[in-house]
């Protein structure tokens, strides 16, 4: 499928109603759409029976027949017009849309089929066809999941979700790091068209670029950017960690609000910000010069952990230095 704009394509037809246009020759001087076009190729075209026309984006559906896609402007006030009995011009044009703005800048580009406008809404689908679009920018709507998207090589659409759906990544629909996306309302996806009917996304871009706290712990969205202020939320990230010394001085630490000496060999550690349970991880460790001292937990809680510290034979003992770190789920 290839939009296709060409010039002096010019044919008869003497079909009426509002279906499908047969094409029965070039006028003379004119070249034919076949010899331009191949079956499911686009363009735009040009409908004239006196007093009655049409002007739209068209599809070359079968050998000399094109369908008339989408509608922009016609007698009709701007729907489908209902041909009377006659014989037809159609031609393939540039809708004047499409031309120049007031400002002398070009809004279609026939390399990649852009418009310059912004089109009509697409309602979401399994398959959308985002070559039948009418602009270049288009609001996608609904929440159906998409596995498919249909655009000509070469072809860009640049596409608003007004709502949460799923793209589906696959051989035929290539998403940025291969993952599936979950839009939100107002992010916007460029989507290239490529060889073999293969369409990618080569730009998504998040109405909320950054990842949340609530993101972060679950861990498994690949489009946001991690800021600083929640890194730490990251099931792989210690949630505190702290220094302490024989005095239980807290000489260096992250997300401890205090520390304690609670008795020979035992020193609290309380957390800044509390753990959502008490059921997380708190690898520990005493430094002194015997292999035979160790460290473990005496107790904990969400809002604090006890260490304490044994000689092997002798019980709970001070320790020179306490190394603490916690995991878990804030």
């Amino acid at each position: 499928m290839t939009f296709v704009l060409d010039d002096r394509v010019r044919e008869n037809s003497t079909t009426t109603g509002t279906g499908n246009i047969t094409l029965t020759g070039a006028v003379s001087g004119y070249k034919s759409f076949s010899s331009r076009m191949s079956v499911a190729d686009t363009c735009f075209y040009t409908i004239i029976n006196g007093t009655e026309w049409e002007v739209g984006l068209g599809t070359y559906s079968a050998s000399n027949t094109l369908t008339r896609t989408t509608v922009y402007r016609s007698s009709n006030a701007d729907a489908l017009v209902n041909f009377s009995a006659g014989t037809k011009d159609v031609f393939i044009d540039l809708p004047a849309f499409a031309g120049m703005d007031a400002t002398g800048k070009t809004r279609f580009n026939n390399l990649n089929g852009a418009f310059g406008v912004h089109g009509a809404d697409i309602a979401s689908a399994a398959t959308v066809n985002l070559e039948a679009a009418t602009g270049d920018l288009v609001d996608v709507t609904g929440t159906t999941t998409i596995t498919a998207i249909t655009l000509s090589e070469g072809h860009e659409r640049t596409v608003r979700f007004t709502g949460a759906l799923t793209l589906t990544n696959g051989a035929s629909l290539v998403l940025p790091g291969g993952a599936n996306i979950t839009t939100e309302a107002s992010d916007i996806a460029i989507f290239r068209g490529y060889a073999s009917s293969v369409v990618r996304c080569v730009s998504y871009s998040r109405i909320a670029p950054f990842a949340t706290a609530a993101q972060m712990e679950a861990g498994t969205d690949a489009t946001r950017s991690v800021t600083p202020s929640v890194q730490q939320y990251h099931q792989s990230a210690a949630k505190a960690w702290c220094k302490v010394d024989s005095a239980a001085n807290n000489t260096a630490s992250y997300n401890v609000s205090g520390v304690t000496d609670t008795g020979t060999g035992l020193v609290t550690v309380t957390w800044d910000t509390d753990f959502s349970t008490a059921n997380y991880a708190v690898p520990a460790q005493a430094l002194e010069t015997s292999s035979s001292y160790l460290c473990n937990i005496n107790s904990q809680a969400a809002g604090s952990v006890v260490i304490q510290a044994w000689h092997v034979g002798v019980g709970r003992v001070d320790m020179s230095q306490y190394y603490v770190a916690a995991f878990g789920d804030l």
